[in-house]
């Protein structure tokens, strides 16, 4: 008893030189580290914040080419002429079906439009090096040549 009773007093009283230091941090190397860990974090910030920009960009990308496809392949299934439009107002591209008299009817599913682009995206479509707003899709497979850019900031696609 007496043993143990000397055990915990040594433990109690850190300033006996012959005992061996408890683990742990210190406070100091606490505070450093969290010091570090605080400008890792301040500088991975804008990184993080500039991929998601970017990957954002390639969605809309992504959907927009989609959007392209479908209107080739409903052509083609429906033996009539899609148009695909881009509007610049609602910033978001939709298909229109066209009629032999020329008039047209918009689609009005889900999957005939693409979700509105946010922020500083700009879509430019050309044709022959001319700007174009549309692009129309026919019967027999073929399709205006034309091509889509899309940018935000450093982030360039073409479609």
């Amino acid at each position: 008893m007496r043993g143990e009773r000397e055990g915990l007093i040594r433990a109690l009283t850190p300033h006996t030189p012959h005992l061996t230091p408890i683990g742990g941090f210190t406070l100091i190397e606490l505070v450093f580290v969290m010091a570090i860990l605080g400008i890792i974090l301040a500088v991975s910030i804008p990184r993080f914040a500039a991929t998601g920009e970017r990957l954002r960009t390639e969605q809309a990308a992504v959907e927009l080419s989609q959007l392209f496809r479908y209107a080739h392949e409903r052509a083609v299934a429906q033996s009539a002429e899609i148009v695909w439009v881009w509007d610049s107002d609602a910033r978001r591209a939709r298909l229109q079906m066209a009629g032999d008299d020329g008039s047209a009817q918009w689609l009005d599913e889900r999957s005939a439009m693409s979700t509105p682009l946010t922020g500083a995206m700009t879509v430019r479509l050309e044709r022959d090096g001319a700007p174009a707003d549309r692009v129309r899709f026919l019967p027999d497979g073929t399709s205006e040549p034309t091509t889509l850019y899309l940018t935000r900031n450093q982030d360039a696609y073409t479609v």
